[in-house]
């Protein structure tokens, strides 16, 4: 029984057994117990029942993991004593906390995994490493080394671990894979802010490569996840927002998969966005600012479009920007500019940079 399972019980057995003022009652009863808890359920408003539970068991978890989804679970038990299924999911929640678990192992075959990734593995258990340093070192060993035989995702994504649930994310920002474009856009709100923020750069890069049959159920799971981020914050798009990182994010993924779709009317065709966009994710993040400048009269930090990551995560902020904004034939003759003797910036400029 994993972690995931037990998880879906719990929300499954509360919304048979408790109504929304009733768990919101219990809820507000015993949350002082959790120290520095930052869970509202109040401002869940608006919200049916089911949600509210998903959105305040998957809390506990990110919380603290499985022990608290076991207070959770023990409150809510102590409150419905007739309801043996309690006992049982209490039970089988124990075996998996107090279980002893080897940090390499417990994830699979680590054998088949390139050794330096099991080396920053091992850096990071050792506490040498931030969880926002542990993503820096990883980002490059992944993209480096092919890892889809390695099956990365499958073995650490329903982890307990939240280091190990970023090592699942950041593979599939290097190798996208739609089957696990729900499980991405479910992680931005569910984590903690910063594996959140990076599932929604992996779902920019799945709307950069995923081919576009996927595209749709793309766009799909990608507004569900501004929708959960709405209901967190008022106004997710204020720069002083802790979400707006996030928003940021999605919002560029989603233009982006409109506009590889042709949802977008205007600029390049999907085909030639396609060619572009690869030619400009190999230039590093210099080469793109100053395509910015060019194009726009303004350097990518003016723009909103962040500097640093990897370059096809700037490429692709840089081009849906310039489409926003109505400066595409601009970034096209800037790129021209750059690469004269590129074949496929030189086709797209013949194309497209004439288009006022």
């Amino acid at each position: 029984m994993n972690a995931n399972q037990l998880i879906t019980r719990l929300m499954d057995l509360i919304v048979k057994s408790y109504n929304d003022g009733e768990f919101g009652g219990l809820l507000q009863d015993n949350l002082h117990e959790v120290e520095e808890a930052d869970f509202d359920y109040g401002g869940l408003l608006n919200t049916e029942f089911k949600k509210k539970v998903h959105e305040t068991v998957m809390w506990a978890n990110r919380y603290g993991q499985l022990k608290t989804v076991l207070w959770l679970t023990q409150k809510a038990a102590a409150k419905r004593p007739e309801w043996g299924e309690y006992k049982i999911l209490i039970v089988d929640i124990k075996k998996v906390v107090n279980a002893p678990e080897d940090a390499l192992a417990s994830a699979g075959d680590q054998s088949k995994l390139p050794a330096s990734l099991v080396a920053t593995f091992g850096v990071f258990e050792s506490k040498q490493l931030t969880l926002e340093q542990f993503a820096t070192d990883l980002r490059p060993i992944l993209r480096a080394q092919g890892h889809a035989s390695c099956k990365i995702p499958e073995q650490f994504h329903l982890s307990d671990l939240d280091w190990k649930r970023v090592v699942a994310i950041l593979a599939l920002e290097a190798e996208p894979d739609p089957n696990y474009i729900r499980w991405l856009a479910e992680r931005v709100t569910v984590e903690r802010p910063y594996p959140g923020f990076l599932a929604t750069q992996a779902l920019v890069t799945s709307a950069f490569r995923l081919s576009r049959e996927h595209l749709k159920e793309l766009s799909k799971v990608i507004r569900d996840a501004i929708n959960r981020l709405s209901l967190q914050s008022d106004d997710p798009d204020h720069p002083s927002s802790a979400l707006y990182n996030r928003k940021h994010e999605l919002d560029v993924a989603n233009e982006l998969a409109m506009m590889r779709t042709g949802a977008a009317k205007l600029g390049m065709n999907p085909d030639d966005l396609d060619r572009f966009l690869k030619v400009l994710s190999k230039l590093r993040s210099a080469e793109l600012d100053d395509l910015c400048q060019k194009a726009s009269g303004a350097q990518m930090k003016y723009l909103g479009v962040r500097s640093v990551g990897p370059p096809e995560l700037i490429a692709v902020a840089v081009v849906v920007k310039a489409r926003q904004n109505n400066w595409e034939p601009e970034l096209i003759k800037a790129a021209f500019s750059l690469l004269p003797t590129d074949v496929v910036i030189l086709d797209v400029h013949k194309r497209y940079a004439g288009v006022v």
